[in-house]
């Protein structure tokens, strides 16, 4: 064996006993290789020594280093070829540190890699290895995506998946290497994972949320290379699970292989090779600009580095979910819009990048997009067709994979349930999901059974799912759609409450009432009437008309007003017909109104008559405007509306029951006018928007602290 130390002309004087050692196995290197030793020799952190061990290389790669002249590298020749594994067991054999860092021929350290790892390591002496994220380069150093990571507690839930640990990121205690060494011979390009595997019940891992290295990966040959080792984990994960009795985790494996071969094969879809993810945005982009700049010219100075690392940390005080990444999805934008619009907002201002994803619709333009807050539109059909549906999922599960969003939340039925099987596949490593309502409540036959399986899937595939109200939570346990201990509700039930600023009675004048009503052709005398949201017969529409009809022929003073889009406008196949009832002068269609609260400013009594809601958002808008409701007494308005005291609930399907309560009210204004006190008393102890964000921010933060993902 032959050691050459290169001459010294550098300042720095280590000491006998470096605290890194840093193990470089090269076979042909390349013209990489100069970057790659450079990019350790200006590390900001300097206790190291840099063990590159030659394996029976042909080309003369070591002779672009020569002019690199620091006593702290040591390179080892003997001729023979004996593989990585081989290699690097002779360097954890060799090493002198305290710590053993990976590194390979043709990647970039970025500057501050050692400082942040030995930081983590100083910090937590339970961790045994660090890694890192990493971004990915090909051969010409052009940025092309970043690397998957995976935390301890997805690595420990689902070792079937892998450990995205990426291995030339490592850094470790040297006494762990020594405890497990690598395998000899070692497994094609998976000494690592064969490793992690081996270890990772008696370890403890740790990953560094931000990019520390450039892996590069070199066009076609990575192709044949990730098929190949693919194929190698798979044999290895196989013995292993098999060994320990572990079958299930054996079989887990053999999907998991067969679901990566399908993105592979799905490529050109896709848009890259899994597990490579395509990088949104500028930051990570201009940071390895900066970086390779360093390198190269040796003209930067590591403290722009360390600065542009410390802009992109969380400032002390900051709210923890800040730079976390969350995609709300729903069916069509009119719900998520004016349902979670605020909520996406309040995530935005604490410092989350929130996209929203639904089908177009006119209500986007209304969402103030920018840096954190982006709108992706994705159709997604709300009933039932084949090939539109194939098509949303195959581009929801596109967008996630190249995202990678820390957690996907999503709402209403049919975007629920493409939602969870694309997260899914992709990986997502939070999955959650809010039930607004049951559509097979009013179904029968086959179509019920499919509604049904749906929710069950929704509720298996997601890490957790809610219900925006407590008696809906119970209603799907009782129907065993899910297990009652994997549902719950968010505080005391709503998707993001109500924004009291904005439905504040206050806000209207006298006057402004009486120019909106003059403009609606309604009498200052009159008695107002009103229902806000799709017209559509599961509505209650029908029935709302009827009770109308029957006020009209009692000789009240009433006008209605129905605010919403028709059912047909937003993609359901509704065939409730409104003419008829439009030939009534006192019925008054407004269609899609962006601010219902001016319509609720003018009225007196809100009507909600539907045969199914999940919390019926609507009744504390109302309620926050004063209103009392009317409402049908059926699973999720009995959360919103407290029967007797902020209105009054009926049985559903019965017009005359409905027009006996709107007729109590229309005869006792006292009891109308005390009701809906109430109501706004209780919306702002129980719903007010702040309120319920925080809830709802505190429940993702607690998930992805139990998932070990913070």
């Amino acid at each position: 064996k032959i050691f050459m130390d290169n001459p010294s002309m550098s300042q720095v004087q280590p000491s006998n006993a470096p605290l890194i050692t840093v193990a470089m196995p090269i076979f042909n290197a390349g013209s990489c290789l100069r970057l790659a030793v450079l990019s350790i020799v200006r590390q900001t952190f300097t206790d190291w020594e840099l063990l590159i061990i030659d394996d029976g290389s042909t080309d003369n790669a070591l002779q672009d280093i020569d002019d690199i002249r620091d006593k702290r590298i040591r390179i080892l020749k003997d001729g023979a070829n004996k593989g990585l594994a081989a290699r690097l067991n002779e360097a954890i054999d060799l090493a002198r540190g305290r710590y053993l860092a990976r590194m390979d021929q043709d990647d970039v350290s970025y500057p501050e890699r050692f400082a942040r790892q030995v930081e983590a390591l100083e910090k937590d002496p339970r961790l045994d290895l660090v890694a890192a994220h990493a971004v990915t380069i090909d051969g010409d150093h052009r940025l092309t995506g970043r690397l998957p990571a995976a935390s301890q507690g997805e690595i420990i839930a689902k070792p079937w998946r892998g450990f995205y640990l990426p291995h030339p990121t490592w850094m470790g205690r040297i006494e762990w290497f020594r405890k497990f060494r690598y395998a000899e011979p070692g497994p094609y390009f998976c000494e690592d994972q064969e490793l992690l595997l081996r270890s990772y019940e008696e370890s403890s891992f740790g990953v560094i949320e931000e990019p520390l290295l450039a892996y590069r990966i070199r066009g076609k040959t990575a192709r044949r290379k990730l098929i190949k080792t693919r194929l190698t984990v798979l044999q290895v994960q196989w013995r292993h699970f098999l060994s320990k009795g572990q079958l299930f985790f054996a079989l887990m494996a053999v999907l998991t292989f067969g679901g990566r071969l399908a993105l592979d094969v799905l490529r050109p879809v896709f848009g890259a090779a899994y597990p490579i993810i395509r990088i949104p945005g500028e930051e990570i982009s201009q940071t390895w600009r900066s970086v390779l700049n360093h390198i190269q010219e040796g003209a930067g100075d590591a403290k722009v580095i360390s600065s542009d690392r410390q802009l992109r940390e969380p400032a002390p005080g900051i709210h923890p979910l800040a730079g976390r990444r969350i995609a709300m999805i729903a069916t069509v934008s009119y719900h998520l819009v004016n349902q979670l619009g605020c909520q996406a907002e309040y995530f935005r201002d604490i410092g989350m990048s929130v996209v929203l994803v639904s089908s177009a619709g006119p209500e986007i333009a209304k969402i103030p997009t920018g840096p954190r807050l982006r709108y992706e539109v994705i159709e997604i059909p709300r009933s039932l067709t084949p090939v539109p549906d194939l098509l949303a999922l195959v581009r929801l599960t596109k967008f996630f994979l190249t995202r990678r969003f820390d957690l996907v939340h999503s709402t209403t039925p049919k975007a629920g349930l493409l939602t969870a099987l694309a997260a899914f596949i992709a990986c997502v490593p939070v999955r959650l999901h809010t039930f607004t309502g049951q559509p097979w409540v009013t179904l029968r036959g086959p179509l019920r059974w499919a509604s049904r399986s749906a929710d069950r899937l929704i509720g298996l595939l997601n890490t957790r799912c809610y219900a925006d109200s407590g008696s809906q939570a119970a209603f799907l346990a009782a129907e065993g759609i899910l297990p009652a201990e994997k549902i719950s509700v968010i505080g005391h039930g709503s998707l993001a409450g109500v924004d009291m600023k904005r439905f504040d009675p206050g806000l209207w004048t006298e006057d402004r009432k009486r120019e909106i009503r003059r403009s609606l052709g309604i009498a200052p005398s009159a008695t107002v009437i009103v229902f806000v949201g799709r017209i559509s017969p599961d509505k209650g529409i029908a029935e709302l008309i009827d009770a109308f009809r029957g006020l009209m022929e009692a000789g009240r003073d009433v006008d209605l007003l129905l605010v919403g889009p028709h059912d047909r406008e937003r993609g359901g196949v509704s065939e409730f017909d409104l003419d008829d009832a439009l030939q009534c002068p006192r019925i008054h269609y407004l269609g899609y109104a962006p601010d219902p609260e001016r319509c609720l400013a003018v009225s007196d009594i809100f009507c909600l008559p539907s045969y199914r809601e999940g919390f019926g958002t609507v009744a504390i808008e109302a309620a926050a405007m004063g209103l009392p409701t009317v409402g049908t007494a059926i699973y999720g308005l009995t959360d919103a509306v407290a029967d007797g005291d902020t209105g009054i609930l009926v049985p559903p399907r019965d017009a005359r029951a409905l027009e006996g309560a709107l007729r109590r009210l229309l005869d006792h204004p006292d009891e109308r006018a005390r009701m809906g006190a109430a109501a706004r008393r209780r919306c702002f102890e129980r719903f007010e928007t702040s309120r319920v964000n925080a809830q709802v921010a505190a429940e993702y933060l607690r998930i992805l602290k139990k998932k070990c993902l913070i």
